[in-house]
């Protein structure tokens, strides 16, 4: 009985890890003599998911000739 506990236990605690994690991205851009600020809405997801979005913003900030910052949490 004690094995079976500690093998869902641990199953649940690995499964846990792959939760979904969140992040939000920003890049700043100049138009005429102003920067402006576009600020991508929340994005949650696993781990591969967010990695993806991240990219996303950055091709994105890229083509704009500025860069992508992200917060995890």
């Amino acid at each position: 009985m004690k094995k079976l506990i500690f093998t869902v236990l641990a199953i649940s605690a690995i499964s846990f890890t792959s939760c979904r994690k969140c992040t939000t991205c920003y890049y700043k851009y100049k138009t005429g003599g102003s920067w402006e600020v576009y600020i991508y809405p929340e994005e949650c997801g696993k781990k591969k998911e967010i990695e993806q979005f991240k990219n996303e913003c950055k091709a994105k900030s890229a083509s704009l000739n500025t860069t992508c910052t992200c917060s995890d949490r």
